[in-house]
């Protein structure tokens, strides 16, 4: 059996994304254990498209969202010493190309 949850955040006015998830393998024989945690943080450029757009998605151990992943892991025989602290980051800055009269 597999427990997960989630909760997410949204001030669309200020472009403010907060996520955050859990997730553990529950039930499974043997020393087996396959967890993760994680989040997000967005801030999208204003409502005309423009300016900087930044996402940091910090995570620790198996926090995907696939249930068979998480299986998948067992058999492939990772142990809790696998876990590992992620980190991704993306940024994107969008400006209007004025026209030049000419």
């Amino acid at each position: 059996m597999e427990l997960g949850g989630a909760l997410k955040f949204r001030a669309p006015a200020v472009g403010l994304t907060l996520e955050g998830n859990a997730r553990a393998l529950l039930g499974h024989t043997g020393d087996h254990r396959a967890w993760g945690i994680g989040g997000l943080m967005r801030v999208e450029s204003g409502a005309d498209g423009q300016g900087l757009a930044v996402m940091i998605a910090p995570s620790y151990g198996d926090a995907t969202a696939d249930p068979q992943a998480l299986w998948d892991g067992l058999r492939a025989g990772r142990t809790p010493a696998d876990l590992r602290a992620r980190l991704d980051a993306k940024s994107a800055m969008a400006c209007r190309r004025r026209a030049v009269a000419g």
